[in-house]
Order: C-alpha cells, then sequence, then structure tokens
C-alpha cells in the first residue's frame, strides 16, 4: 500500500486540476487507465488517496500525469504550483515508534 499525497501551493480562480497516476512494469509500456486518480481539484490544500499496488503485482513504475484546465474569459492558460509525494503506508507510524 502506498499513500500518495497531492499538494496544491498555488491556484487561480476557475481553474481545475486532474492528476493521474499509471503503472508500468519495464518503465517504457504505460497502462491505459490509471491506477488511481485523484477527483478533480479546485483550491489549495493538501490531499491523500490509497494505492493498493498487491491489485497490480506487475507494477514496477509509477508515473504522474495531470490535467489543468481553465473556464475563465481572462488568460487562457492555467497557472498551479502542485507536487506529488508517495510513501509506504505505516512509513510515518514506523519512524515515530523507531
Amino acid at each position: 500500500m502506498l499513500v500518495l499525497t497531492l499538494g496544491i501551493t498555488r491556484i487561480l480562480e476557475q481553474e481545475s486540476l486532474e492528476v493521474s497516476i499509471l503503472g508500468s512494469p519495464d518503465g517504457e509500456s504505460w497502462s491505459l487507465r490509471p491506477l488511481v486518480k485523484f477527483p478533480p481539484k479546485f483550491y489549495c490544500g493538501i490531499y491523500s488517496i490509497l494505492l493498493n499496488l498487491a491489485a497490480h503485482p506487475d507494477t514496477r513504475f509509477l508515473r504522474v500525469e495531470w490535467k489543468m484546465s481553465r473556464w475563465t474569459r481572462g488568460e487562457a492558460i492555467p497557472l498551479f504550483g502542485f507536487y506529488v509525494y508517495a510513501e509506504e503506508s505505516g512509513a510515518r507510524i514506523s519512524t515515530a515508534v523507531a
């Protein structure tokens, strides 16, 4: 189990961000459908989801894909600041106990 964290540090009004995680057994051919997808986001914040890799035993590599959109009459180019972080589920607890 992986905990995937999406942090949005900058966003403008009337924008959306969609982030998907793809998997690959070899780093060359990628899944057609995402292994997991964050719901569309419209605000700064920190969002987490779980990815159960046991359901995808051939996955050795992960890739983040994103789609940005803006629906205003002004500037047509969206502007975002964001990051995606992955860690094993329970990693923070293990570190705290140690």
